[in-house]
């Protein structure tokens, strides 16, 4: 049965109920984020749902009215918002004509489908989320030691930022093909993409720098050529017997 919870820009997302505690460990799902499926009449608490993902959390009083009671079958829940029931498409309405069966199961089968591609593009990246994780370690490393110096502080955070990203991009690719969720696959592929385009235009800024410090080292050396007595041109204007007046 398909599940769905609405992220913080109230965008509704499928999931598994199956990896719950991969989402909850990820802060992609937290006690009061809402959750539903077709068994529920309304949107509810993730915690009052699921009460084992969240020990120890003390529920709202509604909340806990709530969880008192057997979720599956309870009719007392509190009314979802109107605006979350008008801007999400899941239904709350317990249709049971073959035709409603019929969207429902070719909805699921379609939110499988897409899960399973998510699982099975995500597993590329997760094969290499131990080299990820550990490029990302000793970029956060080298920023650290370069903050020990002054010059090193003013460029420390570029590397220490770009090893952050490696290291969540890993554990975004991981929930993503545990849960087969679109949204860590999204997330795991900007934080890729924003460290590449970190890298790139940091190299593109050393190229630069480096080609400016060759052509004022040959400028130098010239100059200094030039001015050495006895090579030709040498001794400055003495040497090019400019008469003077």
């Amino acid at each position: 049965m398909q599940w769905y919870y609405l992220d913080e820009q109230k965008e509704q997302k499928p999931f598994d109920e199956n990896y719950i505690a991969a989402l909850v460990a990820d802060k992609r799902i937290g006690p009061e984020t809402l959750v539903w499926d077709e068994s529920l009449p309304n949107w509810s608490a993730a915690a009052s749902v699921f009460p084992g993902s969240f020990p120890g959390v003390a529920l709202s009083p509604g909340a806990a009215a709530v969880a008192s009671q057997p979720v599956r079958q309870t009719q007392t829940q509190t009314q979802a918002p109107p605006q979350q029931q008008q801007q999400r498409s899941a239904p709350v309405s317990q249709e049971s004509s073959p035709q409603s069966v019929s969207r429902r199961s070719g909805v699921e089968v379609k939110n499988e489908k897409l899960r399973e591609m998510v699982k099975d593009f995500a597993s590329y990246i997760n094969a290499q989320s131990g080299w990820l994780k550990f490029v990302g370690v000793m970029l956060i490393i080298a920023g650290a030691i370069n903050a020990l110096t002054i010059v090193g502080l003013l460029v420390a955070w570029l590397p220490i930022w770009s090893g952050v990203l490696l290291i969540k991009a890993a554990n975004s690719a991981k929930l993503a093909e545990m849960a087969g969720t679109t949204d860590s696959m999204e997330d795991a592929l900007y934080r890729l993409g924003l460290f590449f385009k970190i890298n790139g235009i940091t190299m593109l800024v050393m190229t630069i720098a480096y080609v400016v410090l060759i052509v004022i080292m040959f400028l130098t050396v010239g100059a200094s050529i030039f001015m050495m007595p006895g090579m030709p041109g040498g001794g400055g204007f003495e040497e090019l017997n400019i008469p003077q007046q």
